[in-house]
């Protein structure tokens, strides 16, 4: 399994819309049934105006083809304006899961 991490400088009062515009894709995602798609985990850090988001996937190349896929492109738009700067992305092998 493969866990993608994106993290996301927010607009200050802004961070509550971006959970709201996480949760209505997740809901695109699960309905949708994307491929490999696992599940996720958001982390928010208030202070500091942080969003984290960890997608988990069946397989690094589920993970990339969503990632460069116009679904991705389609979710991330409504974005624009509540981000400060451009997201930074990792990949990681999950090593435990329970």
């Amino acid at each position: 399994m493969i866990g993608r991490v994106a993290t996301f400088q927010v607009q200050p009062g802004k961070l509550d819309e971006v959970v709201g515009l996480a949760k209505k894709a997740l809901a695109v995602m699960e309905e949708q049934k994307v491929k490999g798609y696992k599940g996720y985990l958001a982390l928010v850090d208030r202070q500091a105006n942080k969003y984290v988001g960890l997608q988990l996937w069946e397989t690094e190349a589920d993970a990339t083809a969503f990632a460069t896929g116009s679904l991705n492109k389609e979710l991330m738009a409504p974005l624009v304006g509540l981000i400060a700067g451009p997201p930074t992305s990792e990949v990681y092998e999950v090593a435990i899961q329970v």
